[in-house]
């Protein structure tokens, strides 16, 4: 993408790595279930110490996300492209957009995302899973630019979100017409998740440095969920738990009708987590500041590794399959750059499991 833009690659990076809250993830996993496609399964050999390879010589990459067809789908924002990536590393498909894109989400066998075009608009859009060109959206300009989330329902309905308008819009799969949604005055919003009764939750941030959730109905309806002591960020729902990541701690619980119930707070011995990722036995994948990595469930038990090395792991996609991998962004000098990476364990899975098939619902990622 030529001509200007109004997010150098080194500002958009810098909104991921800033607290928690800056560094939110569009939400994935989702509750309203969808049609299954058969997956090919990325059957592994058990680790008994998390194994990175190196990172990909092409592309640095705001936002991946397991797709369909068994691989891997992340937005090259030097290419401005999607490209297609196989669980081991591979490059499948390369597809120019001539956009920045900020956010994937995978529903409704589509990839939605939001980007800006050439001359630095804000924009949301659509790709089939069979391909073409992309359908896309003009958004308000200035939508994009401290940063939006993304999150799409089995259905097509999307929410994309306005950290500078503190706004969500609610699309119907078509794109037009929205659905305005104030989230409040003074309100960040900093991630957007699909809860298990369709509804959308979108967390955020307030001035005086606590956090708390909206939530949004398909139609636009706006209320208020549970509130947090502190920022909160990366959020995910997996099954029919949600996990909001904050500074030092994890609120897991459920929210219905706009009604929070608890489950479990979790405090946590590193700094904000940048990302979560749904694994193929309803746990978490997690990554955190200092470049720690590692999987969490429901109870709040932890799994937690700390990777030498320099950068920070922002973002985190699992695939389906019998281990917990996929990849990782580790973000350097400006770049971030994909890496396979396995954790130890195993999962209980045969080939006909959720584990070797792919949902096809929301699964996006990096929201900055």
């Amino acid at each position: 993408m030529q001509g200007t833009r109004h997010l150098s690659l080194r500002a958009l990076f810098g909104l991921v790595a800033l607290a928690a809250a800056d560094a939110a993830r569009a939400g994935e996993g989702n509750s309203i279930r969808a049609a299954r496609i058969p997956s090919s399964c990325p059957w592994k050999t058990p680790v008994s110490s998390p194994a990175f390879g190196p990172p990909l010589g092409i592309g640095s990459f705001a936002t991946i996300a397991w797709g369909p067809e068994g691989n891997f789908i992340a937005g090259d924002v030097i290419g401005d492209r999607l490209l297609t990536i196989s669980p081991d590393g591979s490059i499948v498909k390369s597809l120019p957009l001539n956009l920045f894109v900020t956010n994937v989400a995978v529903a409704a066998n589509s990839v939605y995302f939001n980007a800006f075009d050439r001359n630095g608009w804000s924009n949301v859009g659509r790709i089939g899973t069979g391909g073409g060109p992309p359908q896309t959206e003009q958004l308000v300009n200035g939508f994009l630019d401290q940063g939006a989330a993304l999150a799409v329902r089995p259905d097509g309905i999307v929410a994309t979100v306005s950290a500078s308008r503190a706004e969500a819009w609610v699309l119907p799969k078509t794109l037009t017409p929205f659905t305005k949604a104030s989230l409040g005055a003074g309100n960040t919003p900093v991630a957007a998740s699909v809860l298990p009764d369709g509804n959308f939750s979108i967390n955020y941030n307030t001035p005086s440095g606590g956090g708390g959730v909206k939530v949004v109905t398909p139609e636009g309806a706006v209320r208020d969920g549970p509130l947090f002591p502190t920022r909160t960020g990366a959020a995910v729902v997996c099954a029919t738990g949600v996990w909001y990541g904050g500074v030092n701690f994890v609120y897991i619980g459920t929210i219905k009708n706009g009604v929070a119930t608890a489950t479990v707070s979790v405090s946590t011995p590193f700094g904000p987590i940048f990302s979560f990722s749904c694994t193929a036995d309803n746990r978490v994948a997690y990554v955190a500041q200092g470049r720690n990595i590692g999987l969490m469930d429901a109870s709040g038990a932890i799994e937690n590794y700390t990777v030498p090395g320099s950068g920070e792991f922002i973002g985190v996609a699992v695939a389906p399959g019998n281990v917990p991998s996929g990849f990782v962004l580790e973000l350097n000098n400006g770049q971030a750059k994909a890496r396979t990476f396995q954790l130890p364990g195993q999962f209980a899975a045969d080939p006909n499991s959720s584990s070797c098939r792919v949902d096809l619902d929301p699964l996006s990622v990096i929201n900055r």
